[in-house]
């Protein structure tokens, strides 16, 4: 009889649940017990527990005692029952009560209507607004503070603001669900989630499965129109004016189901995808213009493509999802889960070639440094070579590189500034780039290597971290990490043991930058790893800045560069350029190429590595105009010219001829300065800002690192005033010069003859 009635509370539960619902048993691990496997509603009995209703709000309350539970539960359900909000209070089982309210909304007149169908073409994940928004004024209502609402607080905001969008549905415990705890002596306590009319004031015990009450049928809340409405207008003034165009929607006339991802979908995927990759069948299906039951036959045969380890993916279950799609009103794609999956094939993509075309034409209508020039002079000012070196590096993680950028120059001359903002073009922070103020070494040996796979990691401080820059030049030089670390472990009877882990860590072009604005100390190996690039420390730069700073002061039509149509537009287009490619130069073997440093400086051996990738990240940028073909591997390979060559020498080829040197292009400046003197003249700190025009902190930065290189010496000891003089040791010359016309007219024959040999090796 207990199961029946349990059942009958899942068939109630799957009539007025939107979204498909999973259910799970409880299995024992160690002394805790914990969900299994999760199948679909209908497919277990007896259920501990099932997935959340995407319009369904889950009031978890969980304070210390059931009593501080039961209060805030009372304060709750003063304000429902003023209302007429139709809800259901349980008894979790231990100390907690959960309060569930389904709900359904009443949208009528156009103008809702179009709203909303912004607010959803803005990729609005609405049922999750919808839950947020109802429960923060609910609470405020019954007058309690929303500094109890959040994660890991007494009211867990996890099961309210979860992804329905990707349908990822946080579980609760089932009415009649077991709550189990081993306890000291190896037996096991059991009580069962139950509902209760009116809850006790005091907590429950011993409620046994077949003593478990069941809601005899559920009400709905119907939320009023104004009520959708104004969250959704609030959704809309308070989203980000950058959201990428991917949130957008297009009228796309082509098959959906012959898409790269929904091709790739229907040959099957691994058992956590199996119920997404039915939804988003569904959903192309539907977009064609497919019926429920031709969906159905597409869902068939991609069920039994599916991996049925280490549960079998029933037909039933897939059904579930076109079920869901098709009862929905307007579906839009969104490529975004697919990008999660890793199933997106952008350059092959008909439906991303039409979603991206404008921005396609804006920058790859010729060449697009010129275009990315003008967007990053829109940031702050001056600096222009700065930032387009920057913006190019950025670039160069995709090639894995085995060095990191450091901007050099004296506090308050805008490093972390340009650095961030430069980094806001190529992506969201969080996802394609991360910013931390220090890491440490505890930190680096527990980051997840996945989340920093084709990223910028920003650390804007390294002095005083020696160990953690120990780790890094480990990390940057060979990508991985092997680390030891002591655990704490508790055995089966719960006593203390420490016990050795090994962590092994593999990155993923992942390229680090940093500030410095002293003289660094943690030593030459990182150092070394760096690419030294400053920042503008003159006079005019400080007041090309303050007038920038103060026409922003004047109103409303000075904007920021980030609502920019064209910052925006390069921020999308960077996102979706194809940089699953390998990028070769057919030209390595030319003298000049090989000379682009001088091979009397040591570290030139590693420094041309740098000078490759920037070639490889400007090819990159301009893959558009560059010849590509497969190689007998499949992988696409993209060429590159002497023109890449060039703009990589225009940008950077001082900047890291100073820094093979172990200097900075500033440092290198002022050394010029001082070798317009005898070998023999001395000077002193004001000898060396009156030759310069250059303030004393910038000196006395520049004349450490140029000291620390070996191109000058201090003559005297400390306390009496430092005296400089030049050593005999020189630093090469930032002259250079290649005949790039002539290369350039005769490298189509180069190029084709090397397509032709390269595309026959494996």
């Amino acid at each position: 009889m207990a199961f029946e009635e349990q059942k009958a509370w899942l068939e109630i539960l799957n009539k007025k649940l939107d979204s498909p619902i999973f259910t799970a048993q409880n299995y024992r691990e160690g002394k805790n017990y914990r969900p299994g496997f999760q199948k679909i509603i209908g497919k277990l009995i007896p259920v501990d527990h099932r997935t959340i209703g995407s319009n369904e709000i889950v009031i978890d309350l969980d304070a210390k005692s059931y009593a501080q539970n039961y209060r805030f539960a009372q304060m709750i359900r003063e304000y429902l029952r003023s209302q007429l909000i139709p809800h259901y209070c349980f008894w979790s089982g231990n100390k907690g009560i959960h309060i569930h309210i389904f709900f359904e909304s009443d949208v009528n007149s156009k103008d809702a209507k179009k709203v909303i169908k912004k607010a959803v073409e803005k990729n609005i994940d609405i049922w999750k607004e919808l839950r947020v928004e109802f429960c923060k004024e609910m609470l405020l209502q019954s007058g309690i503070s929303l500094d109890l609402f959040g994660e890991g607080k007494i009211i867990d905001i996890l099961k309210i603001r979860w992804d329905s969008i990707n349908l990822k549905s946080p579980l609760i415990r089932c009415c009649g669900g077991a709550n189990k705890k081993v306890l000291n002596d190896n037996t096991i306590k059991t009580n069962h989630k139950t509902f209760y009319d009116k809850l006790p004031d005091t907590k429950p015990k011993d409620i046994q499965y077949s003593d478990v009450n069941y809601p005899k049928k559920v009400e709905m809340f119907v939320m009023s129109e104004s009520f959708v409405v104004s969250v959704c207008k609030r959704y809309l003034d308070s989203m980000d004016k950058t959201t990428f165009k991917e949130l957008r929607t297009i009228d796309y006339k082509g098959k959906w189901l012959e898409l790269p991802c929904i091709q790739t979908l229907l040959e099957g995927t691994s058992s956590g995808n199996r119920g997404t990759g039915a939804r988003l069948i569904s959903i192309a299906c539907k977009l064609q213009g497919l019926t429920k039951t031709e969906t159905k036959s597409v869902l068939k045969k991609y069920v039994y493509n599916c991996e049925q380890i280490p549960e079998r993916f029933e037909p039933e279950e897939a059904y579930k999802w076109a079920d869901w799609i098709f009862k929905v009103e307007d579906i839009f794609w969104n490529c975004g889960t697919c990008k999660r999956l890793k199933l997106c094939e952008k350059s092959v993509c008909e439906y991303h070639k039409e979603l991206y075309k404008e921005e396609k034409l804006i920058f790859e209508k010729g060449d697009p440094i010129q275009k990315i020039k003008e967007v990053l002079d829109l940031i702050g000012a001056g600096e222009s070579n700065l930032k387009l070196q920057i913006f190019i590096a950025f670039m160069a993680r995709f090639v894995s590189p085995e060095w990191f950028i450091m901007i050099d120059g004296p506090a308050a001359s805008g490093k972390s500034f340009i650095l961030k903002n430069v980094a806001w073009l190529i992506g969201e922070e969080g996802e394609d780039w991360f910013t931390y103020q220090r890491m440490t070494e505890a930190s680096l040996n527990r980051i997840d290597p996945d989340n920093w796979e084709n990223s910028v990691v920003i650390i804007e401080e390294l002095q005083g971290a020696k160990r953690v820059v120990e780790a890094l030049r480990v990390l940057i030089s060979e990508k991985q990490l092997n680390l030891l670390e002591t655990v704490e472990e508790k055995d089966f009877d719960g006593s203390k043991k420490l016990v050795t882990n090994e962590i092994k860590h593999t990155f993923k072009n992942v390229l680090f930058a940093t500030c410095q604005a002293e003289e660094f100390d943690e030593g030459d190996q990182l150092k070394s790893r760096g690419w030294i690039l400053n920042t503008d420390v003159s006079e005019d730069q400080t007041k090309h800045i303050m007038a920038y700073k103060c026409r922003s002061k004047r109103g409303p039509q000075y904007r920021s560069w980030k609502d920019n149509p064209l910052s925006q537009s390069l921020k999308t287009w960077v996102k979706h350029i194809n940089v699953n490619v390998s990028i070769e130069f057919p030209f390595g073997d030319d003298q000049d190429f090989i000379n682009l440093l001088s091979s009397k400086n040591l570290r030139a051996r590693r420094d041309i590595d740098k000078f490759h990738h920037v070639i490889q990240a400007i090819t990159l940028l301009r893959s558009h105009l560059r010849q590509s073909f497969k190689d007998k591997l499949g992988r696409t390979v993209l060429v590159s010219q002497w023109e890449d060559v060039k703009t990589a020498i225009d940008i950077f080829h001082k900047s890291l001829v100073a820094t093979s040197q172990g200097i900075s292009k500033t440092d290198l400046t002022i050394y010029k300065v001082l070798a317009t003197k005898d070998i023999n003249t001395n000077f002193k700190i004001n000898d060396i800002m009156e030759l310069t025009g250059l303030s004393r902190d910038i000196i006395y930065k520049s004349i450490s690192n140029l000291k620390s290189a070996s191109f000058i010496e201090n003559l005297t000891m400390p306390p009496a005033p430092a005296v400089y003089k030049r050593t005999g040791v020189v630093p090469t010359s930032l002259d250079f010069e290649i005949d790039f016309d002539s290369k350039i007219k005769h490298q189509k024959v180069k190029i084709d003859e090397f397509i032709q040999w390269r595309s026959n090796l494996n």
